[in-house]
């Protein structure tokens, strides 16, 4: 028998279906996740909870009202008995009566709602879509020709039926989740289409051709539309609800309910002779919805209940600032100021309880190298601002003398000066002075690099007004490998200078007093009290030098205090104690109010002990000589013997090596690289400065890399690289 092809609109029908199933499985899929959940969700078992005399009630108690939407699986019952919608197709045969085919599982969908009434009672309504395609048929038998060969007539129907549902239930809450309804169901239908068809069959093959123009004279199809009206039904159903959050407003719930059909499903149905046309159809659903309650619908949960015992909590300490502003509010007008605790913090971080200060001071030098390179920027000819350049007038009151209270950089950013002072006070010395240019970004270019050499030359001569004969200028290329990285580059954008004089480019030395102090810093734990509140208060460390109060430190402040901390080692040298006078520890508070009050002064002792105390006390005394080692080449701890500043500080160093001195030599790199490499190229750095130094019992040291100085510049990383050396001497 041919395939029958399927009408569009039933094609529809059969996507709908499709798609119903789809969401009714991703429906079933959140309905097992979320029993997971609930099962995880913590709500505590107790109606009534209390901690010191504070009682906790639950008395939430769950809501019967939802809004919602639904998915549904439809298996169909069927009951027929009718011989066709339209008037027979062939009046040849009598009609017989149809049954069900096939076609019986369907879907539906649309929105709920729920209300409660009084207790678990309730009322509620559901409206949506239900789409029914079930197709009916049955066969008669029939003979064809003058063989009478054998044959059946097949009759089928086809049916589209999309309906809008509407059904109004009563529902009754048996438990907080599960929840029964019953009520009618209305289907109006809004498509309703059939197709009805004849098909002539054959039970055997037969060649008379009589037969095949038998069989397709009598194969025809009716297309149309059902009579129908408003369907009746009656529904029972229940349901099992899921929270999906831990306040039960959103849940998900699995649902089961049969519909018993009380009407036709069609009218107008062809039936036999003495025989009523009949065509019910009953429906099993199974699906879920997805419902939300207005209010939650669980307990209180364990973190809630630790939530108000939080808010107890609070309500009882804002019970107690209460009382304390009512005491505070009793003592407005008072206003104390004291100290707490002031105490020391040693070296190694302990603290020092009633401490007093000890300083102690020695005779020391420290020299200063000058990194004879001057850096510029990428592409660039144009010496940076960060180097110093003074006006042709001002240089007079240029002497390196006042460049002893300068850091290491500082100083080297007056190295134009620096050498300026030197060539004109030195008529025979004479400059060369190297330019170079990095090898990748700016390819080597000795044009750049001699034009950079040109501005150091200009500043010279007309700032200094240094010969021009005396200074030589040179392209020197690159002193980068093409391989090199980034701060290669930065560290070949250079000039070097050179000297035929040795003296204009060497160190500089500085003779100074060393003060250590013991412990180095202070800790000062102020405490104010005022019941109007504080307007400002005002701290002071003070101490008699030479028959003038000195102020060592000061501070001012508007709110409670913290506790201050006081780091004499490394303060100026004008904010360090400097007699043996106490450290007087004041403190003074003013209220908004204007009334004030101050601390009992805190007196701190102090003990200087000067080189001048200890020569006359015949006391033993050493002085500290501090040497600074550079010329090494990047990554190693290759020293540049060669070169004359290495030999001239060794030199100096030898020379001040006594019988019974100690020596500390302690090395250091700059940031690049690992923090293990660098530890060992530290420690291997010293160990080559001590080799040439070659002094029994040194003590050698590798503090690895060092933010000394700005590892970003390249002169940072240029003076991060060295060696310090430490000359305890003892003086007799």
């Amino acid at each position: 028998m041919k395939a029958t092809p399927v009408p569009q609109s039933m094609q529809q029908v059969g996507q709908f279906q499709r798609l119903l199933l789809i969401v009714l499985m991703a429906t079933l899929s959140c309905m097992t996740q979320s029993f997971v959940i609930a099962q995880e969700q913590v709500t505590t078992p107790t109606k009534e909870l209390s901690r010191t005399g504070f009682v906790l009630i639950d008395t939430v108690r769950p809501s019967a009202t939802r809004y919602g939407v639904y998915a549904q699986g439809l298996l169909q019952q069927h009951s027929a008995s009718f011989g066709g919608f339209a008037a027979p197709l062939d009046n040849s045969f009598d009609l017989g009566t149809f049954s069900l085919a096939g076609g019986t599982i369907s879907g539906a969908a649309g929105g709920m709602a729920e209300f409660r009434i009084t207790g678990g009672l309730g009322v509620g309504a559901r409206v949506g879509i239900t789409a029914f395609t079930p197709i009916l048929s049955y066969t008669l038998p029939t003979a064809i020709g003058p063989l009478e060969i054998p044959a059946q007539y097949s009759i089928s129907a086809a049916t589209n039926i999309v309906a809008l549902n509407i059904e109004p239930f009563v529902t009754y809450r048996l438990l907080d989740r599960l929840s029964l309804w019953a009520g009618a169901s209305l289907a109006l239908p809004i498509v309703k289409t059939f197709l009805q068809k004849l098909d002539v069959n054959t039970t055997e093959s037969s060649t008379d051709p009589l037969v095949e123009i038998v069989r397709k004279k009598a194969q025809s199809e009716v297309q149309g539309t059902l009579q129908s009206s408003l369907i009746p039904m009656l529904s029972v159903g229940a349901s099992w609800e899921f929270s999906l959050d831990k306040y039960g407003k959103t849940m998900i719930a699995p649902e089961v309910s049969y519909t018993l059909g009380l009407g036709d499903v069609a009218t107008g149905l062809f039936a036999k002779m003495g025989s009523v046309a009949s065509w019910r159809m009953n429906i099993l659903r199974v699906g879920a919805s997805l419902r939300f309650a207005p209010e939650r619908t669980t307990g209180i949960l364990a973190e809630e209940i630790e939530e108000q015992f939080k808010r107890y909590d609070d309500s009882v300490r804002s019970a107690e600032v209460a009382k304390q502003a009512a005491l505070r509010a009793i003592v407005k007008d008072a206003v104390q100021a004291s100290f707490e605790e002031v105490v020391g913090i040693a070296r190694d971080g302990k603290v020092v309880p009633n401490p007093s200060v000890r300083v102690e001071e020695f005779l020391a030098s420290t020299s200063r190298h000058i990194v004879n390179i001057v850096f510029f920027g990428e592409g660039s000819a144009e010496l940076p601002s960060r180097y110093r350049r003074l006006r042709s007038a001002d240089k007079a009151n240029f002497s390196l003398e006042r460049l002893a209270d300068q850091t290491t950089l500082q100083t080297y950013y007056h190295i134009l000066n620096i050498i300026g002072k030197r060539l004109t006070n030195t008529p025979t010395a004479k400059l060369t002075l190297l330019g170079y240019a990095d090898a990748v970004n700016e390819k080597a270019d000795k044009t750049l690099a001699l034009r950079r050499t040109e501005r150091i030359k200009e500043y010279l001569l007309d700032v200094w007004k240094i010969d021009e004969k005396r200074i030589v200028t040179k392209s020197g290329g690159t002193r980068q490998q093409q391989t090199a990285d980034a701060l290669d580059g930065e560290e070949s954008r250079c000039v070097e200078i050179q000297s035929n004089v040795p003296e204009i480019l060497e160190e500089l030395h500085f003779d100074y007093t060393l003060r250590t102090i013991e412990p180095p810093m202070l800790r000062i734990t102020p405490k104010i009290f005022a019941g109007a509140g504080i307007k400002q208060w005002m701290f002071e460390a003070t101490q008699i030098i030479g028959n003038e109060s000195r102020a060592l430190k000061t501070m001012t402040g508007n709110t409670d205090p913290t506790p201050i901390i006081i780091n004499l080692q490394s303060a100026p040298e004008s904010e360090q104690p400097a007699s043996d006078d106490v450290l007087s520890l004041e403190l003074q508070a003013v209220d908004i109010n204007g009334r004030d009050a101050k601390a009992p002064i805190w007196s701190v002792p102090v003990e200087v002990v000067s080189v001048e105390k200890k020569r006359k006390a015949g006391k033993r005394d050493e002085r500290v000589d501090t040497y600074m080692v550079f010329s090494f080449v990047l990554g190693t701890n290759t020293l540049q013997a060669e070169d004359v500043a290495v030999q001239r500080i060794v030199k100096a160093i030898s020379q001040t090596l006594k019988s019974g001195a100690k020596v500390d030599i302690t090395g250091y790199t700059d940031t690049r690289g690992t923090v293990e490499v660098n530890k060992t190229l530290s420690e291997e750095r010293a160990k080559s400065v001590a080799k040439l130094i070659n002094f029994t019992g040194a003590n050698t040291q590798g503090v690895g890399s060092t933010t000394l100085h700005d590892n970003s510049l390249p002169e940072g990383r240029f003076y991060n690289r060295f060696v310090r050396v430490d000359v305890r001497t003892p003086l007799r």
